[in-house]
C-alpha cells in the first residue's frame, strides 16, 4: 500500500510510485482505477489526464481504499512467446 497525498497527485505522480512499487516504467502501458461500489468490468477507468486525477482524489476522499491497475507492455506478448 503506497499513501499519495492529493494534493500533490498528477498522472505522473502515479506512474512514478507504481515505478517505486517494483514495475519497470518501459513496461507501463496505461494505468486505471476502480470505482467503488460499481461492478468490476464497469468500473475501470484509465487515468490519461488530470481529469480522472480529480476523480481518484474525490474518491480517496470518500473511501478509505481505491484500487489501481497496470496494463502491462509486455513486449514478449506483442511479439510472440518465440519473438
Amino acid at each position: 500500500m503506497v499513501y499519495l497525498d492529493p494534493d500533490y497527485l498528477s498522472v505522473d505522480d502515479l506512474k512514478e510510485n507504481v515505478v517505486k512499487l517494483g514495475y519497470w516504467e518501459d513496461r507501463i502501458k496505461q494505468l486505471y482505477f476502480s470505482r467503488p461500489n460499481v461492478a468490476f468490468e464497469e468500473s475501470l477507468v484509465a487515468i490519461e489526464t488530470n481529469k480522472e486525477d480529480r476523480e481518484v482524489i474525490r474518491l480517496c476522499a470518500e473511501h478509505e481504499f481505491l484500487s489501481i491497475y497496470v496494463e502491462h507492455n509486455d513486449d514478449v506478448n506483442d511479439k510472440g512467446k518465440n519473438g
